[in-house]
């Protein structure tokens, strides 16, 4: 609704409406959220901690076109990325029995192509331990405790620069 001013001539001006509900937004977001122009290549989520994986299969329902894969342990989540063509991989630092920095790594050189981002699901939010996951290949280090909006936000953007690149 324009507002009339003086002359006759009409304002760009609009009155500002009520805000539309969260889960209207939510919806009408999903036709421009970068996951939906990309091929149907999986998300693979490795970490042995049933919580951590909630926000991820929150993001898996809520986007159609994102698969999630589930791996409890080190060696089964490297080899299912060294065998499937990843969209983006997340990793749980707190792998009981591995170190995660050399986890990365091995992604990063063996698994994950350039253009597939690692994302580390962290505890530990010292600059020390983010700089560590960084030069070993990730691309988002997330601490705890998560927000479930600002691993939404982190995966659509790193989905969103994948999809350029």
């Amino acid at each position: 609704m324009a507002l009339g001013v003086t002359g006759g001539a009409k304002s760009h001006l609009r009155l500002l409406d009520r805000p539309a509900p969260f889960e209207r937004s939510r919806s009408d977001a999903a036709a421009c959220h970068p996951a939906q122009g990309l091929r149907r290549r999986p998300v693979l989520y490795i970490g042995a901690e049933p919580e951590n994986r909630i926000p991820f299969t929150r993001i898996a329902r809520r986007w159609p076109t994102i698969k999630l894969l589930l791996s409890p342990g080190a060696e089964e989540g490297l080899q299912i990325a060294i065998d499937r063509r990843l969209r983006m991989v997340v990793l749980d630092a707190r792998l009981p029995g591995a170190d995660a920095v050399v986890l990365t790594r091995s992604l990063r050189a063996r698994a994950a192509s350039p253009s597939a981002p690692i994302v580390i699901l962290a505890g530990d939010n010292t600059s020390i331990e983010r700089a560590r996951f960084i030069w070993a290949g990730a691309n988002a280090y997330v601490f705890r405790p998560f927000a479930a909006t600002e691993v939404d936000r982190t995966v659509g953007m790193l989905l969103e620069a994948s999809a350029i690149g």
